[in-house]
């Protein structure tokens, strides 16, 4: 019996120990059970902060740049401005200001080339760029997290949709970002049991730049330019240079910030002009023959464009073996990002040989599809049906359709490409030849540029001018005439499908509106030859950073 009762008491201890230790488990898991609860409504309300401060982002950049609202704001008016100050959204509230109070504006110029792959940039100057942002060389976006000296570092090459290039020393550097700062809390920003704090800069570009050039007035090179959003009219933006003037033939702009106009020997130098983002700079190359004019140029970015014009004779027809041959050779000058460089049929590219049968060459037109800054095809066309090929290497003769003097090119795409001359003729290479195309008029076409808005490598529009006013349209199938009367018209520049420009005689300048064309005023009465027009945006630069803290209230 004693033996049993110790028995019992030994199985009472334990049992009281089973239960004291069943309940004290059941204490952990049930502070466990509450302590993550509590975590994770915590952790969800940072969630929440951090998703109100993005959306206070979202808020002030739709203001900034004027996407969906009735009255946009400026970098200047952001800071106080009622729809971002202690604003309510979601289960808190966000205010939203800009950091400088004003758009940052830098200007500068690369110190060093840069490969498509270089993971800094190294800058003239970096007074006047934000913090951190997005920075434009020629047409690629790039954003960088922080500035180190001269220095842009923490790269994002080929933002916003561009893609990464190789870009020379030298080439312009430009930034134009409103630096936004959001601090949201929950429940208020005024007493916030959990906040964050979030950085954005967001890209404001005009949304396009257009530039006209002509015949010259005294000693000034003609120029009119078109920039919207803050401009509704053409206004004379010509340049004076006593040394260096004379008529502009053709313009043609990469971006924003890189474009070049090319035009009539002046006293034995061939005549370009620069256009880097802020003004023109006549930039002469001596050496040309009497009457060497240059009568189109096309660019393809930063580091690569090309012109053409009239034939010429070897040594201008003086004296020597070379000077007396009584063959031709083409004008074609390519830029290598640092100088215009004329090639002959030994240089590198190379052009077709000598010969009698070379025309002048009235116009040009590249593509880089493989989007490296570098063109791997185009055409030049002229005079007598003469076609030239480039296949990203040389320059040689094309098989021409025509003996008809040919005047205007655009290249669509690797297979397609469409040329305009004498009589109305229109032709569309197809990848391999050339074949005429069915035109609804007989008037000279002068220049002609196609529109391929969805990327498949076919236009879906584009437009033609020619003598007397005729302005004709392509809609993917068939030319039609859309306006034919008024002074004869030389070129045509396309922003969008429903605004693009003709520009000719006496100063004469057409509008399209999206429904008719309607004549202009020009602020300069001469003869007007070219026009190029260059798109812009406006959008959030992805360049965010922030900082957060939780606070238990």
């Amino acid at each position: 019996m004693a033996l049993m009762r110790k028995q019992r008491g030994f199985f009472a201890i334990i049992a009281v120990l089973l239960i004291m230790m069943m309940g004290a488990m059941g204490v952990i898991i049930a502070y466990n059970l509450s302590s993550r609860a509590s975590t994770g409504a915590n952790e969800k309300s940072g969630f929440d902060a951090f998703y109100l401060a993005e959306s206070g982002l979202e808020v002030a950049a739709r203001l900034l740049i004027g996407s969906g609202v009735s009255s946009s704001a400026t970098c200047a008016t952001l800071t106080g401005d009622s729809r971002v100050t202690n604003a309510s959204l979601l289960n808190g509230t966000f205010t939203a200001t800009a950091v400088g109070g004003a758009l940052y504006t830098g200007s500068s110029t690369l110190s060093s080339s840069i490969n498509a792959s270089s993971s800094s940039i190294t800058l003239a100057s970096t007074v006047g760029f934000s913090a951190h942002g997005r920075v434009r060389i020629d047409s690629e976006a790039i954003d960088y997290a922080a500035i180190s000296g001269n220095q842009l570092i923490g790269l994002a090459r080929g933002a916003g949709g561009t893609t990464a290039a190789s870009h020379t020393n030298g080439a312009s550097v430009t930034e134009s970002v409103c630096l936004v700062d959001v601090q949201a809390g929950i429940p208020s920003i005024a007493s916030p049991s959990y906040q964050r704090e979030l950085q954005m800069a967001v890209e404001i570009l005009s949304g396009s730049d257009a530039w006209i050039v002509g015949n010259r007035t005294g000693n000034n090179f003609v120029f009119e330019r078109w920039n919207t959003p803050t401009a509704s009219a053409w206004n004379d933006a010509s340049v004076t240079d006593v040394s260096n003037r004379s008529n502009l033939n053709k313009v043609s702009l990469s971006s924003l910030t890189n474009g070049w106009a090319v035009g009539d020997v002046n006293r034995s130098n061939f005549i370009f002009n620069y256009w880097n983002g802020a003004s023109w700079t006549a930039m002469p190359v001596s050496g040309a023959c009497s009457g060497q004019n240059l009568y189109s140029v096309f660019t393809v970015s930063d580091s690569e464009a090309w012109a053409v014009g009239a034939r010429y004779r070897p040594s201008c027809g003086g004296g020597g073996k070379e000077g007396r041959n009584s063959s031709y050779r083409y004008t074609i000058f390519e830029w290598d990002g640092k100088s215009w460089n004329q090639l002959d049929p030994s240089t590198s590219p190379s052009i077709p040989s000598d010969s009698s049968s070379n025309r002048n060459l009235n116009d040009i037109s590249m593509i880089d599809s493989n989007r490296n800054g570098h063109a791997n095809l185009g055409f030049a066309v002229g005079a007598s049906g003469k076609i030239l090929l480039y296949n990203g290497t040389s320059w040689s003769d094309y098989s021409s359709p025509t003996s008809s003097t040919l005047n205007g090119v655009s290249v669509v795409s690797t297979s397609e490409a469409w040329i305009v001359g004498a009589s109305g003729h229109i032709y569309k290479w197809n990848g391999s030849s050339w074949s005429s195309f069915s035109s609804p008029t007989s008037t000279t076409l002068h220049n002609i540029q196609m529109v391929d808005s969805n990327g498949d490598g076919k236009a879906e529009y584009g437009w033609a001018v020619g003598n007397s006013g005729v302005i004709i349209y392509y809609n993917g199938s068939s030319w039609s005439t859309q306006h034919s009367s008024g002074n004869d018209l030389f070129d045509i520049g396309i922003s969008s499908d429903s605004q693009a420009w003709a520009v000719g005689a006496s100063g004469a300048i057409f509008m399209w509106d999206g429904s008719s064309w309607t004549s202009q005023s020009s602020p300069v009465g001469v003869r007007l030859n070219g026009i190029s027009v260059v798109r812009g945006s406006a959008n959030i630069t992805g360049s965010e950073v922030g900082s957060w803290q939780q606070i238990f209230g």
